[in-house]
């Protein structure tokens, strides 16, 4: 597995437990909707600090909330 793959996939986790749209998290994290689409489709690689920043922000939780997952505990390929 892939870091960008792991960050996707804990972001859609988070925001299907919480009921959360891609359109209403990308008004809550003042990210774009189609930049946001492209990271929980997979089909960016490059997901910049920033951004993810605003997205986890806009998930109403903090960084080390959302790092501290069994998903990144895994080896992750280069």
């Amino acid at each position: 597995m892939y870091m960008h793959e792991a960050v996707s996939d804990r972001i859609n986790e988070i925001r299907k437990e919480n009921n959360v749209s891609i359109r209403r998290l990308s008004s809550l994290s003042k990210v774009p909707y189609s930049t946001l689409y492209a990271i929980l489709t997979k089909k960016t690689k490059a997901i910049k600090i920033a951004t993810l920043g605003n997205i986890i922000c806009g998930l109403g939780i903090s960084p080390q909330e959302f790092f501290t997952d069994s998903i990144f505990a895994k080896k992750f390929e280069d």
